[in-house]
């Protein structure tokens, strides 16, 4: 039923649906302030736990699972305990946000205010992995083996449309890639692609897993990112 919902479009966008001037600024700065690190794929989320951002010396003062973006635009107030009134303040605060300047920063709350219906017609949910009999979900690891990714299908299109999964040195060279062609679905379903991808035991920070989705020419999907 979860997977079944659809993210509100969200009123920050422009009439037609597409991100504002400041928006796509902000996009680029998402991307590039690593923001997209932990908050990736449909969900804006990597699932993982991460140390809290937070300065408060309290019993809360812990790991956290990274929060979803989606439809943040209506859900303040934000922090793990609403200690952030506005986006701005929550976003002026975060991760990778240090260096940004006001107008920057801006920038950036347009973007992150405008996740909400994105309109792609795949996205990419999570990528599962085995070492040594452990189980990772979006993680990389020296000497794992990936061995499955989910896919939802979020937007109806008789296009088809074939995966590359691709391992990347930081500097961007491939060490290994996939092809993989997906079978048709249906809008709202996932399917659970099986592959086999050993990384290699020299992994080095940086280094980084790149999904895209593409059909017709086109590509369907934002690129989805797994950094070491």
């Amino acid at each position: 039923y979860l997977r079944s919902l659809t993210p509100v479009q969200s009123p920050h966008l422009n009439r037609d649906g597409t991100l504002t001037a400041s928006a796509e600024r902000g996009k680029a700065l998402f991307e590039r302030s690593g923001c997209v690190s932990c908050h990736t794929g449909p969900n804006f989320t990597d699932l993982k736990m991460h140390p809290s951002t937070n300065s408060d010396v309290t019993w809360e003062n812990r790991d956290m699972k990274t929060a979803t973006l989606v439809e943040v635009w209506r859900t303040a107030p934000y922090g793990y305990n609403g200690k952030f009134a506005t986006l701005r303040e929550a976003v002026e605060h975060s991760q990778g946000a240090g260096k940004l300047n006001g107008r920057q920063l801006d920038d950036l709350t347009d973007y992150v205010a405008s996740i909400g219906g994105e309109g792609e017609y795949y996205g990419v949910e999570q990528l599962l992995s085995d070492n040594k009999g452990k189980q990772e979900i979006n993680y990389l690891e020296s000497g794992a083996v990936l061995h499955s990714i989910s896919i939802r299908k979020q937007l109806a299109s008789a296009v088809p449309a074939a995966l590359r999964i691709s391992l990347h040195r930081a500097a961007g060279t491939v060490i290994a890639s996939e092809d993989i062609t997906l079978e048709p679905m249906a809008a709202g379903d996932v399917a659970n692609v099986s592959f086999k991808m050993t990384l290699p035991e020299d992994l080095a920070a940086g280094d980084y897993l790149l999904v895209r989705v593409a059909g017709g020419g086109n590509q369907l999907a934002s690129d989805w990112k797994v950094v070491y």
